[in-house]
């Protein structure tokens, strides 16, 4: 089973952030195992140029990571892996973006796993890491002008 984490909208939003509260929400029943080959978590972006989506489960093991972003979009585009430092959360994220496209880059409370690339409209990245026990935020970038999309709150655990 596939999750798709589509950009920021108010009603949605709010039932995404209830249900993460309540322990539940997009990923659950997908196991991190169903994505992973040799040890390695498969992260898998897709950017069209107004949607960021990620293809994976919600909550990840610590380790070796590979993460393939795919631009269809038609200008340069790339993703940002960030982690959030201690005491912040998602929501935190989504609401510096504000609403979409947001125009400002990462918080001063993330920091950058080093997967941003300019990556070609129809051409792919691939970025391989490794991911230590956290919460991280996937978002999808055009660079010129900036513009973000949110496209998934993440947990690593040990």
């Amino acid at each position: 089973m596939d999750v798709t984490f589509r950009p920021w909208r108010p009603l949605p939003l709010v039932a995404l952030v209830a249900a993460a509260l309540a322990g539940c929400g997009p990923g659950d029943g997908i196991s991190a195992e169903d994505y992973t080959i040799d040890g390695v978590v498969q992260l898998d972006v897709t950017f069209d140029g107004a949607d960021c989506v990620y293809d994976g489960p919600a909550e990840l093991p610590a380790g070796p990571a590979h993460l393939t972003f795919h631009n269809d979009g038609d200008a340069y585009g790339a993703t940002n892996l960030v982690g959030l430092d201690e005491g912040y959360t998602i929501q935190d994220v989504i609401d510096d973006i504000g609403p979409e496209p947001g125009r400002s880059h990462h918080p001063e409370w993330t920091f950058e796993k080093g997967t941003y690339y300019p990556t070609a409209p129809g051409a792919v990245y691939e970025w391989d890491g490794k991911l230590e026990p956290g919460l991280y935020a996937i978002a999808c970038t055009y660079s010129e002008p900036l513009q973000v999309w949110f496209g998934a709150g993440l947990t690593v655990t040990d």
